[in-house]
């Protein structure tokens, strides 16, 4: 039997956020281990346009209805492409929550599918239910208005669809902190993986002059938003420490922080923290947002990736430097922080400025032995847990079972 899943999400956009990514790495990641034959995925996305260089990168069909109400992504094409379409699907996945892709396809699903056809619908909420959204004191409004959210519709969405889909255990786990009521169905952790890059390697020496970087050594990576969730201003403070302490600064490795945000008010700030100090602008460079041979190159290169958030549901980007065997430095609100450390794939602290100095000097003193035990591990880490190859069976064996 051939089965048909339709993913719904707000947006395929890669300024949308780690969603739209994650959705990519599933539904490619399901054509290219299990063909048509088996599970065939489509994307319905709210976006108002669809451009190449974001389409080009799915494998599977996308559909745009676009929005009427930009705030809150309603739009009133929803029920007439499900009533013409709907057809075509035995599952739906609505990836990401507070917004009215979910609440809208849960409604469509709620009065003409649940109890009249086979059609399954579940809920994947790619860390939108950690507590963290509710008690970091800069979301006080936000988690304000979560909450009554939550209690007049996004409850009913998550308890009575047909289950919940997680990333990782961690995630399942968080979730049933944050709010009352919280009671689905069932709840399924399929993991999420990441397909091995092949890429033009070029020397350090070519890298740096492709980016404009004037110094040839080692250095540590942060690659990702220029977002306060990533912790980046906790990073260089660290980071400074990490300078401050050492009597040759040359001998250490500099910093490169790779990312869009930068014109951000909060990339603003992370960048007058560096003007400001004589010796963190000798040392830390940014490259903006970088794609292709040069991300890859960038990840390949670095002595370990460093990853410093307050939250992270994920970290696509850890597992994409763990599967070119590079050691991570993680704190320990990234939710798959427990197979890093199972793993020995690197080091995983408090996202504090003093910890995340401490395992800076800690991976910056290895010996070149500990260092390749470190990028083997890395590699056999992703091999285990995140190879798209291994995540893509779990997805596909799901959907068919339950059919």
């Amino acid at each position: 039997m051939k089965v048909r899943v339709l993913h719904i999400t707000n947006s395929v956009s890669p300024q949308s956020g780690g969603v739209a990514e994650a959705i990519r790495l599933i539904t490619n990641g399901l054509v290219e281990d299990s063909g048509i034959e088996c599970v065939e995925s489509e994307i319905l996305t709210f976006d108002n346009e669809l451009y190449p260089e974001t389409t080009e990168k799915f494998i599977s069909k996308i559909s745009n209805i676009g929005t009427d109400i930009r705030i809150w992504g309603f739009s009133c094409k929803l029920n007439s492409w499900f009533d013409e379409n709907i057809s075509r699907f035995n599952i739906i996945v609505i990836h990401g929550i507070w917004l009215y892709h979910s609440y809208g396809a849960f409604k469509y699903w709620i009065k003409y599918l649940r109890d009249t056809s086979n059609v399954k619908l579940f809920v994947m909420p790619h860390g939108m239910l950690d507590p963290w959204f509710q008690t970091e004191p800069k979301r006080k409004y936000k988690a304000i208005r979560n909450e009554i959210y939550w209690r007049f519709i996004e409850n009913n969405v998550i308890n009575k669809s047909d289950g919940i889909l997680f990333t990782c255990e961690r995630e399942k786990e968080l979730a049933k902190l944050t709010f009352k009521n919280y009671n689905p169905t069932k709840e399924y952790v399929l993991g999420l993986g990441v397909k091995k890059a092949a890429f033009n390697i070029l020397s350090k020496e070519e890298l740096f002059k492709s980016l404009s970087i004037d110094f040839n050594g080692k250095y540590f990576l942060f690659l990702g938003r220029i977002d306060f969730k990533k912790g980046v201003d906790i990073l260089i403070k660290a980071y400074n420490k990490f300078l401050t302490d050492q009597s040759l600064l040359d001998v250490f490795p500099k910093l490169i922080i790779a990312g869009p945000g930068l014109d951000t008010p909060y990339g603003k700030e992370v960048l007058n923290i560096v003007a400001s100090n004589d010796i963190l602008k000798a040392n830390v460079f940014f490259t903006g947002m970088l794609s292709g041979d040069l991300k890859w190159n960038i990840i390949q290169h670095s002595e370990a990736f460093v990853l410093s958030s307050y939250q992270e549901n994920f970290g696509i980007a850890v597992v994409e430097a763990l599967s070119c065997g590079v050691p991570v430095i993680i704190s320990n609100q990234v939710n798959i922080y427990t197979e890093i450390l199972t793993g020995n794939a690197g080091l995983v602290t408090e996202n504090s400025i003093e910890k995340i100095s401490e395992s800076l000097q800690t991976l910056s003193s290895k010996g070149e032995t500990d260092l390749m035990n470190y990028k083997s591990n890395a590699l056999k880490c992703f091999n285990k847990y995140y190879d798209v190859s291994v995540v893509s069976k779990a997805y596909k064996n799901f959907f068919l079972d339950l059919y």
